[in-house]
């Protein structure tokens, strides 16, 4: 039997969202905390339930190769222990018990036995996590992933509606929809979250508990190596699998494993729609910012500069433009990067990117 493959998740990462298409991947949480987020069976209300160390999670979709039935967010810096099927599958084998607790877990009386359990923790903690989901869509937006971003804003609209926060989410699905950039002129999150805090008390962010847990799991420590953090899971080879596992990667800083991915992006030629076509494009510039988050100045910029010649109409053309101006800058290339800059400056829309051009400008010939 295969090692399971461990990942390390930053706070605010989302392991996968609520509808999308399972990769076949399996997750226990070796440390850390981890809440799933989805919707009660009438439909009708928000569930939450707070992931126990040693416990499995993402079960059913991956075997059932069904979608997620829940949004699985990190609200604390994480551990997570990775199988694919045909790992997990001869675990249990290994393990009858494993299969007899999880049937428990999965039945609809369980969960109609839990149910009123559910409502009542359904606001244990939802500060917390509703503002740490807004904090991914607000990476998102400012990293210029602006498909990512709306997906994370309307996903906080969906169970936050009714939140103080809802009126700003509202604002920037308005600004992404008609394709603007982010908003610089609006007060920051950490802002306006210290400025609701002076007119209301919040209450204190505590542990949920499980609704679902499986208890005595076998000790995580029999696994070969598991500190072994390579990806053997076979997974979905869809371009927008491996572009969403690359944006995840470069989330958490695993920024070789993003490449990875983005790389894998670029060598596909068949699509199955426009936006797996965007997706390749915009996989030449995340490629970029990889290489430069490695130290790989000179790879950036042929990178970038393959980018901006085959892709000029593509909404990351500029951004890559400032990143090779920025590169210049730092090699002290002083006359090439002010060539650039003035570029971008000149180049509409006027937007973030524009003023970003013009600053550096600004400071370059002070």
């Amino acid at each position: 039997m295969a090692a399971p493959k461990a990942r390390r998740y930053k706070a605010g990462s989302i392991i996968y969202f609520e509808g999308d298409k399972s990769n076949g991947e399996v997750y226990v949480l070796q440390s850390g905390r981890v809440i799933l987020t989805g919707t009660s069976l009438d439909q009708q209300e928000e569930t939450k339930e707070n992931v126990r160390q040693g416990e499995f999670f993402g079960v059913k979709s991956a075997i059932g190769h069904y979608p997620r039935e829940e949004t699985a967010q990190v609200v604390a810096d994480s551990l997570i222990l990775v199988f694919d099927v045909k790992s997990f599958e001869a675990l249990c084998l290994k393990n009858p018990r494993i299969v007899l607790q999880m049937l428990k877990v999965f039945s609809s009386q369980l969960r109609k036995v839990h149910k009123e359990v559910r409502r009542v923790l359904g606001e244990v903690g939802q500060a917390e996590s509703s503002v740490e989901l807004l904090k991914v869509a607000e990476y998102y937006y400012k990293s210029g992933n602006q498909d990512h971003a709306l997906y994370a804003y309307e996903a906080y609209l969906k169970y936050y509606a009714n939140t103080p926060l809802a009126a700003r989410a509202k604002k920037m699905i308005e600004n992404l929809q008609k394709g603007k950039p982010y908003p610089l002129d609006m007060p920051s999150l950490d802002e306006e979250l210290q400025t609701l805090s002076q007119k209301t008390e919040s209450p204190p962010p505590e542990l949920l508990q499980s609704t679902g847990s499986v208890p005595d799991i076998p000790d995580l420590d029999d696994f070969s190596d598991p500190m072994d953090s390579s990806d053997g899971s076979a997974g979905d080879n869809s371009v927008s699998s491996l572009y969403y596992a690359g944006v995840t990667a470069f989330s958490q800083g695993n920024y070789e494993e993003a490449l990875a991915k983005f790389t894998e992006v670029t060598n596909q030629h068949q699509f199955s729609g426009p936006e797996e076509a965007k997706f390749y494009e915009n996989a030449f510039y995340e490629m970029g910012r990889c290489y430069l988050k490695l130290g790989q100045e000179n790879k950036a910029m042929e990178t970038f500069s393959q980018f901006i010649k085959r892709f000029p109409r593509n909404d990351y053309y500029k951004k890559a433009l400032i990143a090779i101006a920025e590169i210049f800058e730092k090699k002290k290339n002083t006359a090439q990067a002010v060539q650039i800059y003035k570029k971008v400056a000149a180049t509409p829309p006027k937007d973030s990117d524009s003023a970003k051009a013009s600053s550096k400008l600004k400071r370059l010939s002070a």
